[in-house]
C-alpha cells in the first residue's frame, strides 16, 4: 500500500498569500487563496483527495516561479544591451568627434592654401 505525501502549499501565484485547503460542498478538496483583495480569483476544482489537490495548486505556482525566472533572465539581457548601448554611443561619439576636427583641420588647410 503506497502512501501519498501531502505536499506544503505554494503561496498564491497572483498576491503571494498562503493558500488554504477546503472542503466543497460536494466532498472533494480544493486549494484556493483566501486573500479577499487578491485580484485574480480561479474557480475552484475539487480533487478526490487533498494530496492531489494541493498538488495542482503547486503546479500553478510553480508556472509563476517559472516566468519569474524567466522575467529575471530578461532583464539581466536588457541590462546587458543598455551596458553596450551606452558604451556604443560614448565610441561613436568619440569617432564623430574625432571626425570634425579632421574635417576642420582640412577646411583650414584648403582655406590657407586658397589664398
Amino acid at each position: 500500500m503506497t502512501t501519498n505525501k501531502m505536499p506544503e502549499l505554494k503561496p498564491c501565484p497572483f498576491c503571494g498569500s498562503l493558500a488554504r485547503l477546503a472542503k466543497l460542498e460536494n466532498g472533494r478538496e480544493c486549494a484556493y487563496c483566501p486573500n479577499e483583495d487578491c485580484d485574480v480569483q480561479p474557480e475552484l476544482k475539487g480533487y478526490l483527495d487533498p494530496v492531489n489537490a494541493a498538488a495542482a495548486w503547486n503546479a500553478c505556482a510553480a508556472v509563476k516561479d517559472d516566468k519569474d525566472a524567466q522575467i529575471e533572465k530578461l532583464a539581466g539581457a536588457l541590462e546587458e544591451i543598455c551596458v553596450y548601448v551606452v558604451d556604443w554611443t560614448r565610441d561613436l561619439n568619440s569617432q564623430i568627434h574625432k571626425l570634425q576636427f579632421v574635417a576642420e583641420q582640412a577646411l583650414a588647410q584648403h582655406e590657407a592654401e586658397g589664398e
